[in-house]
């Protein structure tokens, strides 16, 4: 590090950059001199700049016009006319305005006044109860003898049953089939057996 003095009299320390910094070296003082790259050859694409059939004509601007006058323009203060549509010309059937109910009264009209029944209601009431039938309560009890199936043999029975008959057909086949192989068993003769004996040890010797 160096002291430099300014000729306003302010001191700065200023570091001088060397290639192992344990010694200085007035040359570190003088800047380098900039070399810029040299520059690369501009890229051109192999494919041409055109493509016939890509532009379409008034793609994004709009039909064009003959002519156009330069006059005719919204100007401020004015608005485009909307376009009214009727419901018959749109295909809207109008809602049915039939009236279902009567209308509300006017004011200066006056209902009837006056209307008095002679019908008593608690002895009409109380003669409607007399004479009317008590209902039968609803059981919720279920009369098993009152089934269709009563007394029937269930159907899963009958498919036991014959499961079981044919199990014991199955059985006494197999007995009878084994019968005629039981009575062609010979007992052989002590002789027939010993000599049977040695022909086996013979054939394995």
């Amino acid at each position: 590090e160096s002291l430099l003095v300014c000729h306003t009299g302010k001191q700065w320390k200023h570091t001088i950059a060397t290639p192992h910094m344990t010694e200085e070296s007035v040359y570190s003082l003088i800047p380098e001199v900039y070399v810029p790259p040299p520059k690369e050859p501009i890229y051109r694409s192999k494919f041409p700049g055109t493509i016939a059939g890509m532009k379409r004509q008034a793609a994004t601007m709009g039909i064009p016009h003959a002519v156009v006058d330069t006059r005719n323009f919204l100007k401020r203060g004015s608005s485009a006319l909307p376009t009214v549509h009727t419901a018959e010309s749109v295909g809207i059937q109008k809602r049915d305005q039939t009236i279902h109910k009567p209308p509300v009264p006017k004011r200066d009209e006056k209902p009837v006044m006056g209307l008095v029944s002679q019908k008593n209601f608690i002895t009409a009431n109380a003669v409607d109860n007399i004479l009317a039938v008590p209902k039968k309560p609803l059981s919720k009890d279920v009369n098993y003898l009152k089934k269709q199936d009563y007394g029937k043999t269930p159907a899963y029975m009958a498919r036991v049953r014959d499961q079981i008959q044919g199990e014991y057909r199955m059985i006494e086949e197999m007995q009878n089939s084994n019968r005629p192989v039981e009575e062609a068993v010979e007992v052989l003769s002590e002789s027939e057996r010993d000599r049977l004996l040695a022909g086996l040890k013979a054939n394995w010797e």
